[in-house]
């Protein structure tokens, strides 16, 4: 039902069998901080750790991605990426009353482009960063955006009390 070709689905299940403990454990290690930023940051480093072991696989499932066809596409529906967006979602948990709901969902988008397959391919083959360089800008990003929309939200609030 969510995957256009059989050889999607494959090859998504055998990458999350490899993912899930990793980024789950990590996840689980966070869940007492109020650290948006921290959280982020280990989530962004887990999801990005088996990357060596698994980067042939990442890069057939990106091109079977890519290469799905108009009819195939549907406008509403992402073709990949739920459980990404589930853990990103996870680590940003703290600050789910802290941001209105655009502010939080716009976060959610842009740590979807630094997290990721798509984020270590320009990595690897745009910078030809070595892989422990990628994880580590992913996770710069990722952190730098948590702070970045705090620091949005403090200032429009503080110009909206000034009103």
């Amino acid at each position: 039902m969510y995957f256009p070709t059989i050889e999607q689905l494959l090859i998504d299940a055998a990458l999350l069998s490899i993912t899930r403990d990793t980024v789950e454990k990590a996840l689980d290690s966070v869940d007492g901080s109020d650290d948006a930023e921290h959280r982020v940051e280990v989530m962004a480093r887990a999801v990005q750790k088996n990357f060596a072991s698994t980067e042939q696989q990442g890069r057939t499932l990106l091109r079977l991605t890519v290469d799905v066809g108009p009819r195939e596409r549907s406008s509403d529906q992402p073709l990949r990426g739920y459980r990404r967006i589930e853990w990103i979602e996870r680590a940003l948990a703290p600050l789910r009353g802290k941001l209105d709901n655009k502010r939080f969902e716009r976060l959610v988008s842009a740590l979807a482009m630094v997290i990721g397959w798509e984020s270590l391919i320009v990595a690897r083959d745009i910078r030809a960063l070595s892989l422990g360089d990628a994880e580590d800008v992913s996770a710069w990003a990722a952190r730098t955006l948590v702070k970045a929309t705090l620091d949005e939200a403090r200032s429009s609030h503080r110009r909206s009390r000034r009103r």
